[in-house]
């Protein structure tokens, strides 16, 4: 008797997960985010899950010695293609260089969708000069990086990277990449710790350059002046993915044209309209102090700054250029400035921060025109509600004849 009570308790078991199998197999399965490949920055391709950054190729130019170039505008939408096209783009020796270092090369960048997995980098480089495209080389050889650069991320930490190279061998390594060069490389396969596996195909092979947790993908090879560079990049997704090639992740939609004539010309109304944050002049309420972990004046009144270097690093500086600094900081809301580096020598042609108020020959005496353009401008920010940090010594030279283009004999 018992042994049919289990039978029947025992089928009946059965018929209830066959009948609970069977409901589970015609329940709908509720999607995960889609993923979505967006245009970011000037030439950059970002991943998302829903609205959620998984990783970011950006896309990094380098020249000789390690000089950045300038990429001046946006990509555009041709189509279903994310284009960007540049002309005579060139590398500087330093950030504030106006003229680039002698070499261009003219840029077509393309991000293309291939397939539901699929999306395509192809650049295309015409150099004025021969040059070969790789890691940047030291001074006097002409060499060019350029390629898509995937930082660290969550979503690749603590997986793999299995290179494939150009002649069929392969190499593992973790994620975050260990430092080194990795040439002629065919294919890098990323695995997450979760199992996806994303690939970076390169056509023709390229070379890795392996540093600060980045896995840099810069195209290797030569190039004729005049010739044309062409290197594909693919990327292979372990999910389908839409494509977008706008711009989301910074959307241009509501940009307008910036007219600096007019946003300088201050007989006309600001756009910002800030200048009734400070008031005026400087020095109305005492003397600043320190109070716990805030600032306050001598009367008790309380002040927080936002504050900049005013500069004009070409010592063209004037009366003009002073008095309009001084209001239009005033415009930006701007409450403390600092006169940096202009305790030095007025040498021509030596680098200083917009003022140098030493006589070129004696560092004891000082600089007329400077000295006085120094007062004039404590005075116009003074009267415009700014403060003023300064930082006076900067390659002070205290005494002793100054040849004219020499460099200072002390710098503190």
């Amino acid at each position: 008797m018992m042994r049919e009570v289990s039978q029947v308790a025992t089928s009946v078991v059965v018929l209830l997960l066959a009948a609970g199998a069977g409901q589970a197999a015609d329940r709908p399965v509720a999607p995960g985010p889609q993923w979505t490949v967006v245009g970011a920055d000037r030439m950059d391709a970002c991943v998302l899950e829903g609205d959620a950054p998984l990783f970011t190729l950006t896309n990094t130019l380098i020249g000789p010695e390690w000089k950045h170039g300038r990429l001046d505008r946006l990509a555009e939408v041709e189509g279903r293609a994310r284009v960007y096209r540049q002309q005579q783009l060139g590398f500087f020796a330093h950030w504030a260089e106006k003229q680039p270092l002698e070499g261009r090369f003219d840029l077509r960048y393309e991000l293309t969708q291939v397939d539901a997995t699929t999306i395509r980098a192809r650049y295309v480089c015409t150099p004025e000069f021969d040059t070969a495209f790789g890691i940047p080389k030291g001074e006097g050889q002409k060499s060019t990086a350029i390629g898509p650069v995937l930082g660290p991320t969550p979503y690749f930490d603590g997986g793999t990277c299995l290179l494939t190279y150009a002649d069929g061998k392969s190499e593992e390594m973790p994620l975050p990449p260990p430092r080194g060069s990795k040439p002629q490389v065919a294919a890098a396969a990323l695995r997450t710790a979760a199992g996806e596996t994303t690939r970076l195909v390169f056509e023709p092979p390229a070379v890795l350059h392996l540093d600060n947790n980045e896995l840099r993908c810069f195209a290797f090879q030569d190039s004729k002046a005049g010739a044309a560079m062409t290197q594909d990049v693919t990327l292979v997704l372990p999910r389908a993915a839409a494509f977008e090639p706008a711009n989301r992740i910074v959307d241009t939609s509501g940009w307008y044209p910036l007219d600096a004539a007019a946003v300088n010309d201050l007989t006309r109304p600001s756009l910002f309209g800030m200048e009734s944050w400070q008031e005026k002049p400087a020095g109305r309420h005492g003397s600043l102090q320190m109070k716990g972990d805030r600032f306050e004046f001598e009367d008790g009144t309380p002040v927080k700054f936002w504050g900049v270097n005013p500069l004009k690093v070409d010592q063209t500086v004037d009366e003009e250029y002073l008095a309009r600094s001084a209001a239009m900081l005033e415009r930006l809301g701007v409450n403390l400035v600092r006169f940096h580096a202009f305790g030095k020598p007025n040498v021509p042609k030596k680098w200083a921060h917009m003022l140098k108020i030493q006589d070129q020959h004696d560092g004891l005496k000082f600089d007329p025109r400077h000295l006085a353009l120094l007062d004039y401008g404590f005075a116009k920010m003074k009267e415009h509600g700014i403060y003023h940090g300064w930082s006076v010594i900067y390659g002070w030279a205290p005494a002793g004849r100054l040849p004219t283009g020499s460099a200072t004999s002390t710098t503190c």
